[in-house]
């Protein structure tokens, strides 16, 4: 199972990145909504687990949810790093270089903690809750920064 998500979370990524970062407009404002979005899936996704929690859904129709979640997460991620990729105005080098290893290391910090002491104290609905609403804040946050600058 773990390699289906992880098939499904790059396919969304690829989706995210490569084609639909095509489709918006290259602006700080788009950023900010795309934070949104991951707020709104994040808190969504706690809503989803509580009804698969509380009925009784056959095996296949938990599976197929759960393989539709990682996609769109997967979606929104990769169309968010494409997207704070090219607002960067440094070279292509750089932004490559500081953009992954900022993503890995935010990955691997943000997985550490969250399994080892978030989900384990506050349990995987709460925590959706909380990663959704520090999500919105970091949106507003990007947007009052974007027009302190404009």
């Amino acid at each position: 199972m773990m390699g289906i998500i992880i098939t499904f979370f790059m396919l969304g990524l690829w989706f995210g990145s490569i084609y639909l970062i095509e489709k918006v407009r290259i602006k700080i404002n788009t950023y900010s909504i795309i934070q949104y979005l991951i707020g709104i899936f994040a808190v969504l996704l706690t809503v989803v687990l509580f009804a698969l929690k509380t009925s009784y859904t056959g095996y296949i129709i938990v599976h197929g949810i759960f393989i539709i979640l990682i996609s769109v997460i997967g979606l929104l991620t990769g169309l968010q790093f494409s997207l704070a990729s090219k607002l960067r105005d440094q070279s292509v080098q750089l932004i490559a270089s500081s953009s992954y290893s900022s993503d890995l290391l935010g990955s691997a910090v943000g997985a550490v903690i969250v399994s080892s002491i978030l989900i384990p104290l506050f349990g995987l609905i709460k925590v959706s809750l909380i990663l959704g609403i520090i999500n919105f804040i970091i949106g507003l946050l990007i947007l009052v920064k974007a027009k302190k600058h404009s």
